[in-house]
C-alpha cells in the first residue's frame, strides 16, 4: 500500500496525490498559458476519475499541464527520490520519467531525499534543488548552471 492509499484508507477520503512534485517556488513562478513550449507538467494520481478531471482543469487554469498516472497504488512515481519529483518537466518529459520509476528502489530513494533535504540550511534557493534534480534526472546535463547547482547542493549538505 502507497502512503497515499493509506492517508486515503485512515482518513476514509478518496485522495488525487497532486502538488507533491513541484517546490513552492515553480508553484507560484511557473505557470504558463496553454500550449507555451516550457509548460511545467504536474502528474497526478487517484481511484476518482471525475475528481482527477477537476484537478487537470484547476492546473490547466494554474498555468501547469496535468498527467493523470493512473490509480492511487500508481502514485508512488511522484515521489521524493524518483526521476519525475520536482524537476519541472514539460508533459513529454514528465511521461518519460515517470516510465523510469523503479518500485524496487522507491523506498530507499525516498528516504536518501529525505535526508538530504533535511541537511539543507533554511533559505537554500528552491530553484537550485530544481536544477540538482533535473541534472541527476538526466534532463540537463550539459547546462552548467545545473552543474553549479548541484555543487551548491552538495557543499550545503557537507557543511558541519
Amino acid at each position: 500500500m502507497t502512503e497515499s492509499e493509506w492517508t486515503s484508507s485512515v482518513l476514509g477520503y478518496r485522495v488525487i496525490k497532486a502538488f507533491n512534485n513541484i517546490m513552492t517556488y515553480s508553484l507560484v513562478h511557473g505557470g504558463l498559458p496553454k500550449g507555451s513550449k516550457n509548460r511545467i507538467t504536474l502528474s497526478l494520481a487517484g481511484d476518482d476519475i471525475k475528481a482527477k478531471q477537476l484537478v487537470i482543469a484547476l492546473l490547466d487554469n494554474m498555468g501547469f499541464d496535468g498527467l493523470d498516472v493512473g490509480p492511487l497504488a500508481e502514485s508512488w512515481r511522484q515521489q521524493p527520490g524518483m526521476p519525475a519529483y520536482c524537476v519541472d518537466l514539460t508533459l513529454k518529459q514528465m511521461a518519460l520519467l515517470l516510465k523510469r520509476a523503479d518500485r524496487i528502489k522507491a523506498v530507499g530513494n525516498r528516504d536518501k531525499a529525505m535526508k538530504i533535504m533535511a541537511k539543507l540550511p533554511p533559505g537554500f534557493p528552491p530553484w537550485e534543488l530544481v536544477r540538482a534534480a533535473r541534472l541527476l534526472a538526466g534532463i540537463d546535463a550539459l547546462k552548467p548552471r545545473s552543474w553549479v547547482a548541484m555543487l551548491r547542493l552538495g557543499l550545503a549538505i557537507l557543511r558541519p
